[in-house]
Parts: C-alpha cells; sequence; structure tokens
C-alpha cells in the first residue's frame, strides 16, 4: 500500500551563562506540525552549575512526543500482525538531575537520576494463535532509573569506563514491566589514545533479562558482548579504521526470535 503524510518542524533554543560562567541555562523549544496528528509543542529546561572545579550539578525537565511510525500504522496485515491506523502519538514528561565529581586526577564519578512519565505509550500486543500481534497505546507508563558512571585516568593515554544502570519500566495500570527493558546493564570500556591520532578502544557490554511479552511469561536471556576498534587520524585530515563486533562470536538475541550477527569486522 501506498501511505504519506506530511510534517514541518521548527526548533528554538536559547543558551545563558550566569555567574561568571558558574551556571549553564538552556532554554529550548520544538514545534511538530502532522498533516495526520496536529500541532505538538515540546518545551525544555536543562541546568548546569559548576559548584567548583571539581563538582557539578545538573538537572532537566523536558516534554517530549513520538509519531507512530509507518509500521505501527500501516503494516499490511499477515500471519504475524497488523497495523493499527487508529494509533495516538505518544507524550511524555521526562526529569533528570545528577551530580559529577572529580575525586582525584585519576578518578572521575557521576550519578544520575530520571524518570519519564509516558501517555498512550505505542506497544505491540502478544501474538497468539488466536490473535495476530497489533500495535496499541498503553494507557501509561512510567520508567525511572539510576546511572552510575566512572571514568579512571590509568594515564595520560589510557583511560577505562565503568558505567551501571538500573532501571525500572512499567505499565502504570498492569505493573507488568515493559518489552526488551533491561533492569541491570554494564558497559565498560579501555581506550588508549596515543594524542596523535591513534585510537585503541576494547568495549563490553552486559545487558541482563529482559521480558518479550506484555504479560512478563517469556524472559529473553541475559548477554554480553566484547568489542574493538582501532583509528588513525592522518594529518592531511583523513582518518582511517577498523572494528570488530561480537569479539567472541556470542549467540544472543536483543528481541526474542531476532538473532543477532555473530563475529564481523569492518
Amino acid at each position: 500500500a501506498k501511505h504519506e503524510y506530511n510534517v514541518t518542524s521548527g526548533y528554538l533554543e536559547n543558551r545563558l551563562d550566569l555567574f561568571d560562567n558558574k551556571l549553564n541555562v538552556n532554554l529550548s523549544a520544538r514545534l511538530d506540525d502532522y498533516s495526520n496528528l496536529g500541532t505538538q509543542i515540546n518545551p525544555s529546561l536543562d541546568l548546569l552549575y559548576k559548584f567548583n572545579d571539581a563538582i557539578k550539578f545538573h538537572g532537566l525537565i523536558s516534554r517530549s512526543f513520538r509519531a507512530p511510525t509507518f509500521n505501527d500504522l500501516y503494516w499490511p496485515k499477515d500471519s504475524m500482525g497488523e497495523g493499527n491506523p487508529n494509533l495516538n502519538p505518544e507524550k511524555g514528561l521526562s526529569e533528570e538531575v545528577g551530580v559529577e565529581v572529580k575525586i582525584n586526577r585519576y578518578l572521575t564519578s557521576g550519578l544520575v537520576y530520571y524518570r519519564s512519565d509516558y501517555k498512550q505509550l505505542i506497544q505491540w500486543s502478544e501474538w497468539t494463535l488466536a490473535k495476530v500481534s497489533q500495535p496499541e497505546n498503553v494507557a501509561s507508563a512510567v520508567i525511572q532509573g539510576l546511572e552510575f558512571e566512572n571514568k579512571i585516568f590509568i594515564t595520560d593515554n589510557l583511560e577505562l569506563g565503568l558505567d551501571y544502570t538500573f532501571l525500572i519500566a512499567k505499565d502504570t495500570q498492569t505493573h507488568k514491566y515493559l518489552l526488551y527493558q533491561p533492569e541491570n546493564k554494564i558497559d565498560a570500556g579501555l581506550k588508549y589514545n596515543d594524542h596523535n591520532g591513534l585510537t585503541i578502544e576494547f568495549k563490553g557490554q552486559f545487558t541482563g533479562i529482559r521480558y518479550g511479552d506484555v504479560a512478563n511469561n517469556t524472559k529473553v536471556k541475559s548477554f554480553y558482548v566484547f568489542g574493538l576498534s582501532v583509528a588513525k587520524k592522518f594529518k592531511t585530515g583523513i582518518t582511517c579504521f577498523t572494528y570488530i563486533d561480537n569479539l567472541l562470536n556470542r549467540k544472543y538475541q536483543v528481541q526474542s526470535g531476532y538473532p543477532m550477527p555473530g563475529f564481523s569486522f569492518t
């Protein structure tokens, strides 16, 4: 089938530096005019306060809007699913507060709490033998979590990053977890930079158990993957790079039923 809609967007941003640049304020607003969904205006306020050279506080509040995709609206009916042309857009309100502390020359740590409240969240229903999967507007949902970030400067050339995320994402009516939202996630990276254009980075990620159905009866296994990248920037302005994904050729799935690629070299 053929479908179309038109969207016109505009963005306005104002940045203020106050109190000898100790306080940075970012006020912005985005306007989206959809021919099929109407006009949406989403403002945001972002603050950064530098208490001193070692401690920074930041806060954010913003309103969000996400239009349903063409797949959500018009997926042609088959044995597995069907689009829903009556979907409403998602709307949300997000808040975030955090602090970053430079503990010493070797360690910088940060802690962030964030929360997003969504209305009419778009989520595909569970497929059964009696019913095909179809996207629906979940009445409301809350996604909130903590992020703990660490940067360890081993030498002037070698940096270790270690981040942990704890996430709770639930439908506020059923109290069930949202699809494919891991409660635990760990990211780690060891990066070498010789300051002459050569960068070597080894990355790893652990993603915890997620739920693959609305009723939370199907669990998707946790997994970990590693990757390696090498890049060289020459004085001519040319950068050459190579990277390896899934270094250990792990078998894993981000979404149930969709195996991810094994070892790949670019």
